[in-house]
């Protein structure tokens, strides 16, 4: 606690002691509130001190890196795998045509909830298409879905942006790794799949 600034004069002093007396007492009583408005002033400073170090702290937190686990992705990409699923299956029974569905932007509602902006957009256009109120699936090739039986390398974010890597073989695709990014939203403060790539294996 903070010592006070001011210190009282003996009582005597107004009663008994000479002028040079009285103003001799006067300088001595004065140097002691210096002392304390130095003592006050080195708190103060030793405090913003503090307050600095822990502002810096703050600031460091707020920057750190927001963790993503490997379970976490593989349940994003199980989660984008039956979403798709969901409206091709629906399409493939009802003449490719999405009945549930009043609207494109409903469609992209979804997409969105595990695709960045960029890659929902993708997705829009290459599977799915509205004319006169009615939402229906392009058919073309369905996504290539990560596979957790198989062999996978994951890699978190603090070697970088986060990502699964994984070699898959087939007749359509041939010899591939397919890369699969992730990205975090800050506003809605969630992962979500950034990118999705794929590299020809020699």
């Amino acid at each position: 606690m903070l010592r006070s600034l001011f210190v009282s004069l003996p009582a005597a002093f107004l009663i008994t002691l000479s002028a040079c007396g009285t103003e001799a007492d006067q300088n001595r009583g004065n140097e002691q509130p210096e002392r304390d408005i130095d003592h006050v002033s080195g708190e103060a400073a030793h405090m913003e001190r503090g307050q600095e170090t822990n502002n810096g702290a703050e600031r460091n937190d707020e920057t750190a890196p927001v963790s993503f686990t490997e379970q976490e992705a593989i349940s994003l990409l199980h989660d984008y795998e039956e979403t798709l699923q969901a409206f091709f299956e629906e399409a493939q029974a009802h003449g490719q045509t999405l009945e549930s569905v009043g609207e494109i932007g409903e469609v992209e509602n979804e997409l969105t909830r595990i695709l960045s902006a960029e890659g929902a957009d993708m997705h829009l256009n290459t599977y799915f298409r509205e004319e006169d109120g009615t939402v229906t699936v392009i058919p073309t090739e369905a996504p290539v879905w990560f596979d957790e039986t198989a062999p996978y390398t994951f890699y978190d974010n603090e070697q970088g942006s986060p990502r699964l890597e994984q070699e898959r073989e087939n007749e359509l695709i041939g010899h591939v790794r397919m890369i699969y990014s992730f990205s975090y939203d800050d506003r809605q403060e969630t992962w979500r799949i950034s990118d999705i790539d794929s590299e020809p294996m020699s």
